[in-house]
């Protein structure tokens, strides 16, 4: 029994932690890669989306740091976000505020993202599942259910391991999401809809609603 809850303690939950505790660095370095082995415009801008996620979260953590009555927990080597050296710590990619928590507040932003990036196509699955018969709504519902259930995971794991107070997770929660929302709008608006593409899906356009003619070929005798 102690073995088993060994186990649980120092395996599981430790490589769950462990994953948690490399992001969003984890990501960013996973969305550079993918860009430049891919040359795919939506890995691109979603690895600027995450420059944005922490200029937000300086922004966010200032005015919090400065309105907050609670007081947070002093920073651990555990408790920090992303990749760390063993050596140097603060000799890292990003210098990172720890109020509200980092780690919540950027997953949650691109958790935000990503589901919108996927609803942007609903009526390409639709159509693609009227067309070729298989259930493409479906593989949207089961995107949707693991991101939620990865920012809930993350917003879980912050509130047990004691690195920040759970006013500091549902605060961080809340504006990552905003976040999420106001990235999600500014990079469709800047980059086009291409940039948002991560599965390659078709364009479904409407000539109607755009004002274009539509021409029937009649069949040639």
């Amino acid at each position: 029994m102690n073995r088993a809850k060994s186990f649980m303690a120092d395996t599981v939950l430790g490589t769950i932690g462990g994953i948690f505790n490399l992001m969003p660095d984890s990501i960013l370095f996973g969305s550079i890669l993918l860009y430049f082995l891919t040359q795919n415009l939506s890995y691109g801008v979603f690895t600027i989306f995450i420059f944005e996620i922490t200029l937000a979260h300086k922004l966010t953590s200032f005015i919090y740091t400065q309105t907050a009555t609670e007081k947070g927990n002093e920073p651990k080597m555990d408790c920090r976000v992303g990749y760390k050296t063993p050596r140097f710590a603060p000799d890292r990619i990003f210098s990172k505020d720890q109020r509200p928590s980092y780690r919540v507040f950027s997953i949650s932003a691109i958790g935000s993202y990503l589901a919108l990036a996927i609803n942007s196509f609903s009526d390409a699955l639709s159509a693609m599942s009227e067309q070729y018969g298989s259930d493409w709504i479906g593989r949207r519902v089961v995107a949707y259910t693991f991101i939620i259930m990865i920012v809930a995971g993350c917003i879980v794991f912050n509130m047990v391991d004691n690195c920040n107070t759970k006013t500091d997770v549902v605060i961080a929660a809340i504006f990552g999401i905003i976040t999420g929302i106001f990235g999600f709008s500014i990079n469709n608006s800047i980059f086009g809809k291409e940039s948002i593409n991560f599965l390659g899906l078709p364009y479904i356009f409407s000539k109607e609603s755009e004002g274009s003619p539509i021409y029937i070929c009649a069949a040639t005798p």
